[in-house]
């Protein structure tokens, strides 16, 4: 297992800059372990798909680290601030309807016209977004359709070395995924995934 590296702020630092060289690195989130890469990035992308043997038809949450970091890419939608206000940062995942005129997460929406944003509670994954210098995707570390992992050593255990740089801080918070909710329409809007936040909390806040 010598691609495990301990939370470090150097090892935060060589996550961030395999990021911006187009790498794919397996980190802890506020839910479960992820694997991530410039979401920018469509090659880097795509070795995601190769390594996690996703379908290619999935699109990939986008990780932010600040609500402006959605401006130009999404349409705007009133209902987000009220959300991003009370969960953000946290495990809920926003489906929003993409700015048509705008073609950067083309790779990772998987040609969707829509596009899943989440602000994570996890001072490691904000900190590798501002020193990487952009969003980046996250999908659970581990070959589709298996096991979720909730550490390092469970990540390994699945992508072996398909993976060249995973960080551990242990194990994860919790076992259930972001919860994911869609406001691509105007009038109403639809749980997608139960998670961490309950479908009441939400209804309490929109």
């Amino acid at each position: 297992m010598e691609n495990i590296f301990k939370n470090s702020k150097e090892n935060i630092e060589r996550a961030s800059q395999i990021i911006k060289d187009g790498g794919v690195v397996a980190i802890p989130t506020d839910t479960l372990y992820g694997l991530s890469a410039n979401a920018f990035d469509a090659e880097a992308i795509e070795k995601i798909y190769q390594i996690k043997r996703r379908p290619h038809d999935k699109p990939m949450i986008i990780l932010i680290s600040k609500i402006s970091d959605i401006k130009g890419l999404a349409v705007y939608d009133e209902r987000l601030e009220k959300l991003a206000k009370k969960f953000w940062p946290g495990p809920l995942t926003i489906l929003l309807n993409r700015n048509p005129n705008d073609h950067k997460l083309d790779g990772a929406c998987a040609g969707s016209n829509k596009v899943t944003f989440r602000m994570p509670d996890c001072k490691i994954d904000l900190d590798i977004i501002k020193k990487a210098g952009c969003p980046i995707v996250s999908t659970t570390a581990n070959i589709s359709g298996q096991d979720n992992p909730q550490s390092a050593p469970e990540v390994w255990a699945q992508l072996k070395d398909s993976v060249e740089f995973i960080l551990d801080d242990g194990r994860s918070p919790q076992t259930q995924p972001s919860t994911i909710i869609d406001l691509t329409t105007p009038d109403y809007w639809r749980l997608l995934r139960a998670g961490v936040i309950t479908e009441q909390q939400i209804r309490d806040v929109i």
